[in-house]
């Protein structure tokens, strides 16, 4: 546990952009000066704060596609007919409004690149990453109308990836789950969901992703990407074609990506292996089955706040690697600072040696769809997942908080998880008359242990340090384990009725039941501050009608309105001691004085829009209102200087109103020209209380997300050539929660990030089939920024170390081809 940092505070130099519908806007973000200032230091908490709603975002019309590929019968991909701007294709599905985001879309960035990058090019939500591909687990971030990534659903062919967290219990991200090039489509709605996703988190909406099947032709395809920073990725996927009568088909891939950190020292690593078998049944059914493993070795970014930016400055990173490296911490730790780290308030926490995150995943499942008469059709999936995970950095606080027996001044801290889980999910669809009905269910159970360990680390000349990679053995002390057991049950029914031509509405709802029992293996009361965590009990989320309405009217050739009514649970997440707003992971204590009767967040979000599509502009606009309820925190307060005590609670409701607004147009075949701009008023409807303590947060905006956001894409494609351009603003964000009258509210700035990429497609030459060369250009303008908030949780009021600067400009280009 990373000790709490004084306050300081960025003061915001907003600059005037102007909302062009005819051309992208370029802008440089300024420079933030930074105020020092001495404050005490204040305790921190989890967030799990705000709400969201539908969106409707439409950027350009819906094109026909491939009826095989849309279908996921027999198609390789979903591709929009012509030049796509961003790829996006607004769809409005029959139960809910989505924004479905196709391969093509997902090629125009940097190969193996988080497509929630390419997600964080729509109105209403925010994408921010450590690194220019998005692939730093610790420091990617994505949040929609508000709404933080665990409490969004996700699926990847309808089998859940859980709570999309660093910490995540019970699930893993989308990067570990599937390579991007596998990806056929990336499907969000915003707010509602749907009443059949597999999520216990979609407070917000959900996210489902579609995989690419095998290819009916035996082929392979290779890409090499080359970047900054010795980027290196390599990707090789082989289809089989289809095999004999039956026409089985399947692939497999393999993709390795191996860059760099752009700060600080360190390899960050990433191999996945994914297989598909397809078999069809007849003409209208079939089975498939999906594969994935997963290997992340990465060396992570330190974190930082507002006092060491100022002080030390935004290179500053861990030690390991660096001249000396070992010995520089060794002596920091014992009050010798080398290297300027005493320039800030809190000099060992600039002073970390090492931080590591190593991540296995398997995961794997059966899906099927069995049209069993014209108009009965049953779909489903069965799978399976397991994880191990481990987190380790250097404590420079041993001496303090839990002496080594060599009484030496370092320590490896070792957080070790492991998920094991499996489930299904079985769905019927029935068409009579006028009405599309459907009935589903979904079952899981998971297993989830979590323990933290503390190693020695040498004294200064008497070794070498420990691998920051491992193996460790034989810890010197258990500093807490518990393990938990979830059960959850979902159904669901609703019926689309199509009274009349153009018009459709949907009225449905779902039913949960979640159950987690957790038990208690070890505790270092010393580490913790508790004498006793949480054991032997259990929690219960139980929703037993949680309605939602849509309706959709197209009432004439290119106008659309709709509106969508939702209500959603989030059920009691789970996580390492004391990381989430559980009662389960924090003091027995704690849960027994206000765990037990604690409520399960909710959230009712209203959404009415309006669409305009044609073949030259396309237009949408969207209002919605968002009542979130039973806002959980885990409020930590002071035992000793250096330990904490968390406790749950219910720390109020937040009130959100909202616009997005996009505008698409096209003037002359091969130009789009895109722009967007998004509104969010969300609010704290009270102060916070804890440890004696009354924080000001009646009234202010959330903490991470901010009010206001523009983005502006232009592309053109002329032959086998294409080059695009986009930019976003992303308005100024609150860090703290409130303040008090020693500790102020603090921010970060606002900033604009502009990307770049071009492309051209040679075509057939010798063996190769569309050889095809593309080059890409991340933060064009070279701006510097703040990206990730709250990697170690928001604090109540004043600073923390929790911020994690964005990456400079990086150079990428590759080389794709299919065989």
């Amino acid at each position: 546990m990373r000790k709490y940092k004084q306050n300081h505070n960025f003061i915001e130099i907003y600059g005037a952009f102007l909302l062009s519908t005819t051309f992208v806007t370029y802008g440089y973000a300024q420079t933030p000066s930074i105020i020092s200032s001495n404050h005490p230091k204040v305790p921190a908490h989890q967030d799990m704060h705000n709400g969201g709603t539908v969106s409707a975002s439409a950027i350009r019309p819906a094109r026909k596609p491939n009826a095989n590929a849309a279908s996921g019968k027999e198609g390789d991909s979903v591709q929009a007919s012509g030049a796509e701007l961003l790829g996006v294709v607004g769809h409005h599905l029959s139960h809910a409004t989505a924004s479905i985001i196709t391969q093509t879309a997902l090629a125009r960035n940097v190969a193996g690149a988080n497509p929630l990058q390419t997600l964080g090019q729509l109105p209403g939500v925010m994408f921010a990453g450590g690194d220019g591909q998005g692939l730093d687990i610790w420091t990617s971030q994505l949040y929609v109308r508000g709404f933080q990534s665990n409490q969004i659903g996700a699926t990847l062919d309808g089998m859940p990836l859980g709570e999309q967290t660093f910490y995540n219990y019970n699930g893993l991200g989308i990067t570990q789950a599937i390579s991007p090039e596998n990806i056929r489509t990336v499907s969000i709605s915003q707010g509602a969901g749907a009443e059949d996703v597999a999520a216990t988190s979609s407070l917000g909406g959900a996210i489902s992703y579609a995989s690419r099947d095998p290819a009916k032709k035996k082929g392979a395809e290779v890409s090499q990407t080359f970047g900054s920073y010795n980027m290196f990725r390599t990707f090789v996927r082989l289809d089989s074609g289809e095999i004999g009568p039956a026409k089985t088909r399947f692939y497999v891939s393999y993709a390795r990506n191996d860059t760099n950190k752009w700060t600080g020292v360190g390899p960050q690593f990433q191999q996945v292996i994914n297989a598909k078998l397809y078999q069809p049944i007849g003409e209208s059914s079939h089975i498939s089955a999906f594969f994935d493993y997963s290997d992340v070795d990465q060396m992570t970014y330190m974190p930082k706040s507002l006092e060491i930016l100022n002080t030390v400055g935004q290179r500053p990173d861990y030690y390991y690697g660096t001249p000396n490296g070992y010995r520089d911490a060794y002596m920091a730790a014992e009050g010798n600072y080398m290297r300027g780290e005493n320039r800030s308030n809190d000099p060992k926490d600039v002073s970390y040696y090492d931080g590591v995150n190593e991540v296995r995943d398997y995961m794997g499942g059966i899906n099927y769809d069995f049209l069993l008469t014209n108009r009965l059709r049953l779909t489903g999936s069965i799978y399976g997942h397991r994880e191990s995970f481990y987190t380790t950095w250097a404590n420079p606080y041993t001496q303090d908080m839990v002496p080594a027996p060599n009484g030496g001044a370092l320590s490896e801290d070792v957080t070790h998880t492991g998920i094991q889980r499996f489930g299904g999910t079985t769905n019927l669809a029935y068409n009579i008359a006028h009405h599309d009905i459907n009935v589903g269910f979904w079952y899981e159970n998971n297993h989830f242990n979590t323990e933290g360990n503390e190693y020695s680390e040498p004294v200064l000349g008497t070794g070498s340090p420990l691998n920051s990679w491992g193996p460790w053995n034989n810890p010197y002390a258990t500093l807490y384990a518990q393990v938990f057991n979830t059960n959850t049950f979902v159904a669901h029914v609703s019926d689309t009725y199509s009274p009349v031509h153009g018009l459709k509405i949907h009225y449905g709802f779902r039913s949960l039941l979640n159950t987690t029992r957790v038990g208690a293996l070890a505790n270092y009361p010393d580490y913790t501050g508790a004498s006793a965590i949480a054991g032997g009990d259990s929690l219960t989320t139980a929703k037993a009608f949680l309605p939602h309405i849509n309706i959709d009217w197209n009432f004439r050739k290119h106008h659309e309105l709709y509106f969508d009514f939702a209500e959603n649970v989030r059920a009691f997440p789970v996580s390492t001691y004391g990381a989430a707003a559980s009662p389960l992971v924090n003091s027995q204590q704690a849960y027994e004085e206000k765990g037990r009767n604690v409520q399960p967040e909710t959230a009712w979000a209203y959404s009415i829009g309006y669409r305009y599509t044609s073949r030259y502009l396309t237009g949408s606009i969207s209002a919605y209102r968002v009542d979130f309820h039973n806002r959980l925190q885990a409020l930590s307060y002071n035992v000793t200087p250096t330990q904490f005590l968390s406790s749950v609670q219910n720390v109020g409701s937040v009130n959100m109103n909202g616009v997005d607004a996009a505008l698409t147009f096209i003037p002359v075949h091969g130009l789009n020209i895109y722009n967007s701009i998004s509104y969010n008023h969300a609010t704290y409807a009270k102060n916070i209380t804890s440890d004696g303590i009354t924080y000001s947060s009646h009234g202010r905006q959330v903490v991470g997300y901010p009010s206001l956001m523009y983005k502006a894409s232009a592309s053109y494609s002329f032959h086998n050539a294409e080059v695009f351009i986009n930019t976003s603003y992303i308005g100024r964000r609150n860090l703290s929660y409130g303040y008090t009258a020693q500790d102020p509210a603090t921010s970060v700035p606002s900033y604009w990030l502009t990307n770049l990429g071009a492309s051209y497609d040679f075509g057939r030459i010798g063996i190769m089939k569309n050889f095809r060369i593309n080059f890409n250009v991340y933060n064009l303008t070279n701006v510097r920024y703040i990206g990730a908030m709250g990697v170690e949780n928001f604090p109540l009021a004043g600073d923390q170390d929790t911020l994690q600067m964005g990456a400079p400009r990086m150079f990428y280009g590759g080389l794709r081809a299919q065989f």
